[in-house]
């Protein structure tokens, strides 16, 4: 009697490796499907947290672009009563990128004299028109009033050396830009006082609540001769121009929207 032969083992062998390597592929789309549905969840993700920093960031560039739009009017109306005004010798100027308003005199002796913080008759009644269309115009409109972060009066020197050689000329520059800036603040307030027409210019008007208001925003700054102001040829600089008086703003930012998105994206 014969005895049977064993059966070849290599269909059981064939078979373990054909499940290892069905597994193997089915592991190799398991990951590339969630690798796929990481990279879009991340996508999309990203995608809000763009859309979210999109809506902070346009919140602030809008309540900027009204003021400063707000500001041009407020200087076209200024070049167009300066005879009425007195303020025949200004030129007015908006400055976008800094933010602020700048009156420069078409003739020497504008603002101030070399070393002193006395304003000039001319920048007193200039500053007189100037700061009641300003301050109560931004005032009047909610959508300012609430939004601005801090309005400046900025006083500034050229860079020319004190008289006193011992002096040190950054110092003596600082300490008179901000002598400048605090007589532009003080003479604009105590002439606000004295406006008779608040009441009917601004509904409900309140001096109480304007001045609770003006603390908080409104500060009065130096900057010494860091910002000269420069002649059109050569680029050197105008010793008279420099002499002057900004008034400048910051806008509010959204913090909260910001941690929101940092925080989240953490």
């Amino acid at each position: 009697m014969k005895a049977k032969r064993k059966q070849p083992q290599e269909n059981f062998v064939w078979i373990s490796y054909s499940d290892l390597s069905t597994t193997l592929m089915l592991c190799f789309i398991l990951i590339f499907l969630v690798t796929l549905y990481e990279r879009d969840k991340n996508a999309s993700q990203a995608e809000k947290y763009l859309l979210q920093a999109q809506t902070v960031t346009r919140e602030v560039y809008d309540a900027r672009s009204s003021y400063i739009e707000s500001l041009k009017e407020i200087v076209k109306a200024m070049q167009a009563n300066k005879t009425r005004n007195g303020c025949e010798d200004v030129d007015w100027k908006v400055d976008e990128q800094g933010n602020a308003i700048q009156m420069f005199f078409k003739t020497s002796g504008g603002w101030f004299a070399d070393g002193s913080s006395t304003i000039s008759p001319m920048g007193r009644k200039c500053l007189n028109s100037f700061a009641y269309s300003w301050l109560l115009g931004l005032y009047a409109k909610s959508e300012h009033r609430d939004r601005i972060d801090r309005l400046v009066i900025e006083g500034h020197t050229n860079s020319k050396p004190p008289t006193d050689k011992r002096e040190d000329p950054y110092l003596y520059n600082l300490k008179l830009s901000q002598a400048r800036a605090y007589e532009a603040a003080n003479f604009i307030f105590q002439n606000l006082q004295n406006q008779p027409d608040m009441q009917s210019r601004i509904s409900k008007f309140s001096w109480n609540e304007f001045v609770t208001w003006r603390n908080h925003v409104l500060t009065a700054t130096g900057r010494g001769s860091a910002e000269p102001i420069l002649l059109a040829q050569g680029g050197q600089e105008d010793f008279e121009k420099s002499k002057r008086i900004e008034f400048k703003f910051t806008i509010k930012h959204n913090y909260e929207g910001y941690k929101t998105i940092l925080g989240e994206h953490q």
